[in-house]
């Protein structure tokens, strides 16, 4: 890991960065769902989901819940959040990584990188798109029923994450 908190892409793909902040588009069955993500620090996040309304930030191990234009809800206790965590992350080992090609995310220079996982018997498809430092630009995964894109931008950008406002800790 180098001082600012990056893994390299390794073995055909495999790593990420923080901080950063990503939006991801995923289309269950029947209900599309929008989400952006920050993440700021090794046990920090944020993430506003657009379907439902939803709204989350996680400090350590205190979550902060919204639904709509609702009250807070305010969870103590558990763990904190494991970051950076990404999709790929939780299907090891990838299985046939291949380099597909090149091309450019919103003008950075990428290599395409594509491998399968599974989830017990469910297959996964994965694509990365990894700049020349190693930080995945943009990822897709694909599994029956379930589509995912997501978008990660911002890379060491000056992110601060709080509590809502008015909500005590």
């Amino acid at each position: 890991m180098n001082p600012r908190g990056r893994t390299r892409v390794e073995a055909l793909g495999l790593g990420a960065g923080v901080p950063c902040a990503a939006t991801t588009a995923g289309i269950p069955i029947t209900t599309a769902t929008s989400a952006t993500m920050t993440i700021a620090a090794t046990t920090t996040r944020s993430v506003t989901e657009s379907s439902g309304g939803s709204q989350m930030v996680w400090i350590g191990g205190t979550r902060y819940l919204r639904q709509g234009d609702g009250s807070w809800q305010v969870l103590h206790g558990g763990p904190p959040p494991v970051v950076p965590s990404f999709i790929w992350d939780f299907f090891r080992p990838f299985i046939d990584a291949r380099i597909l090609g090149r091309t450019a995310v919103e003008g950075v220079p990428t290599r395409v990188v594509t491998f399968f996982g599974k989830s017990g018997v469910t297959p996964l498809w994965f694509r990365l798109w990894v700049d020349r430092e190693g930080l995945v630009r943009q990822a897709q995964m694909r599994a029956q029923g379930h589509f995912m894109d997501d978008r990660y931008y911002d890379f060491d950008q000056p992110i601060l994450i709080e509590p809502p406002k008015g909500v005590q800790p």
